[in-house]
This record gives structure tokens, sequence and C-alpha cells, in this order.
């Protein structure tokens, strides 16, 4: 599966799947280049979800550990400097 802005780029023949987001006109500060991304990382985000909605009992060994290793990161914004 691929999630790209440019339908016709070379990503696509390797994919079996191809989710489209939107492009916009650039300009010399680049927002389209970060909104591009923030769209991408929207598509993979749902995807993620929806994957570990319907396979839940086979995912949720592999989130918990995903969580664990992260642990120390989150505790360390609650609690601040």
């Amino acid at each position: 599966m691929a999630v790209t802005g440019r339908p016709d780029g070379p990503v696509t023949q390797y994919a079996d799947h191809v989710l489209t987001t939107s492009t916009a006109r650039e300009s010399e500060l680049r927002p389209a280049a970060m909104s591009s991304r923030t769209g991408q990382l929207l598509v993979v985000d749902c995807l993620f979800v929806g994957v570990a909605q319907r396979t839940y009992e086979a995912a949720a060994p592999a989130l918990a550990a995903s969580y664990e290793a992260l642990a120390h990161r989150h505790r360390a914004v609650r609690k601040g400097p």
C-alpha cells in the first residue's frame, strides 16, 4: 500500500493499493510540503487504528510492548522539567 500525493509517482508501481492525498500549490515557504505530510500521517494513523481495532486480540501484545517501550517518555512529559 502506498500513500502519496503523486498518483503517477514511482512508488505506485510497487503498491497493490494506492491512496492519494491532496496536493497544494507550492510557495516560497513550502506550506504544501507540510500539509501533504500532515495529510499522509492522518491517513496512516487512520489505517493503523482500523487495523488495530479489527485485529485487537493479535495486536494487543504489540501495542502494549510499544507503550512500555516509550513509557519513560510519557512520564517525563507529564512531570515536566
